[in-house]
């Protein structure tokens, strides 16, 4: 018998009895891979507890506090630096009734924790005209099924962000950088 060998991807394959041990290999490594994945969900599904409910609790406050000062300033500013402020305050609301508290809740992130009842995933209710269920469904399974995957993930072409050359160019890409900034700003001030 003679062994004939391939090249393919930088690996060598040699088309004989070795090739059934390649083939073990790279399934023992991507079983050794998802256990590891699996570990480390694990890990972190364990860390996940009171401190947790604190945060969402107190930020969901700060939150609300925020839409009580914007309409406040809305209602009662004569000048322009008071309707804006106004204004920064309800933004800053939205976003983070949007993002951090809802896109979160709906995931499931404090399912199942005492104390985080009104953050369930199957209860949760947005001040926002977005259908929950829906959202569930396109969010959860569809886009992070295909995840910036172009023609699969229903997500890809939503948003100011143009993330990949399959999206059609819009004006407002060129500032994406500076956008993306600014959406995602009053988040990072809370991780």
């Amino acid at each position: 018998m003679t062994s004939q060998t391939v090249t393919l991807n930088s690996v060598t394959v040699i088309n004989d009895n070795n090739t059934e041990t390649a083939r073990d290999d790279r399934a023992d490594r991507l079983r050794r891979f998802g256990e590891a994945i699996d570990a480390i969900r694990r890990r972190v599904e364990a860390e996940v507890g009171a401190d947790d409910v604190r945060y969402v609790r107190r930020l969901d406050r700060f939150s609300h506090a925020m839409a009580l000062v914007g309409r406040g300033l809305l209602a009662l500013s004569v000048e322009p630096v008071g309707f804006f402020a106004g204004v920064g305050a309800l933004w800053l609301h939205k976003q983070l009734q949007a993002t951090e508290i809802g896109h979160m809740a709906l995931h499931g992130a404090w399912d199942d924790l005492p104390g985080a009842e009104r953050y369930a995933s199957k209860r949760f209710r947005w001040d926002l005209p977005i259908d929950e269920a829906s959202w569930r469904t396109g969010h959860n399974i569809k886009h992070h099924q295909y995840t910036n995957v172009a023609g699969r993930d229903p997500d890809i072409h939503f948003g100011t962000v143009r993330l990949t050359h399959h999206t059609p160019h819009r004006w407002y890409h060129r500032v994406q950088v500076v956008t993306a900034v600014a959406v995602t700003f009053p988040i990072l001030r809370f991780t």
